[in-house]
C-alpha cells in the first residue's frame, strides 16, 4: 500500500503543486491581515469542510480527519504562524507504516525534493484565502485517489 500511496503523490504532481503555491506566495508584509477563527471556520465549510475543530492549546485546526478503508485514515490540519500558512497531512495505515505525513513542505521532501519549499505567506485577507483553496484543491485531488485506491 505505500508504494501505491506514493504514487498517487506523484500522479497529482503534489511537489511541483506545492512549490508553485509557495513561490508564488512569498512576501514579507511585516503585519500580515489579522484572520478571526470564526472566519477560518467559515471559509473552510465553503470549501465542503463541516466538522472543523479548533485546537487551542496546539493552535491548530483539524479541517478534516476521514476514514479511506478500514486500515488506512487521512487527516488534515491546518496552522497559521504569523503571516505563514501551513497545511500538515497525516496518512496512517493500521498494516503498515506509511511516512508520509507532516507539513506539505515536509512531505515533499519526503517524497524527494531536495531543496526546502517555504511555506505560502500573505498579507491580505484575500491572499490567506487563494493559499487555502490551492492548498485545499491538492488536498481533495489526494484524497479522491486515496479514495479510488481503496475501491481497487
Amino acid at each position: 500500500m505505500k508504494a501505491d500511496v506514493e504514487a498517487i503523490f506523484s500522479k497529482v504532481d503534489f511537489i511541483n503543486r506545492y512549490k508553485k503555491i509557495s513561490e508564488s506566495n512569498q512576501r514579507d508584509c511585516g503585519m500580515p491581515y489579522q484572520v478571526k477563527k470564526k472566519e477560518l471556520i467559515e471559509l473552510f465549510q465553503k470549501c465542503g469542510f463541516n466538522d472543523i475543530k479548533y485546537f487551542s492549546e496546539d493552535k491548530y485546526y483539524q479541517v478534516e480527519y476521514i476514514n479511506i478503508s478500514n486500515d488506512l485514515s487521512v487527516s488534515l490540519n491546518f496552522y497559521l504562524r504569523w503571516e505563514e500558512v501551513d497545511f500538515v497531512l497525516d496518512i496512517h495505515s493500521a498494516k503498515e507504516v506509511i511516512k508520509i505525513n507532516g507539513p506539505f513542505g515536509y512531505v515533499a521532501q519526503k517524497l524527494g525534493e531536495r531543496n526546502f519549499i517555504r511555506r505560502p505567506c500573505f498579507c491580505s485577507k484575500d491572499e490567506l484565502y487563494s493559499i487555502i483553496a490551492d492548498c485545499i484543491s491538492l488536498y481533495k485531488d489526494l484524497k479522491s485517489n486515496l479514495l479510488k485506491l481503496d475501491r481497487s
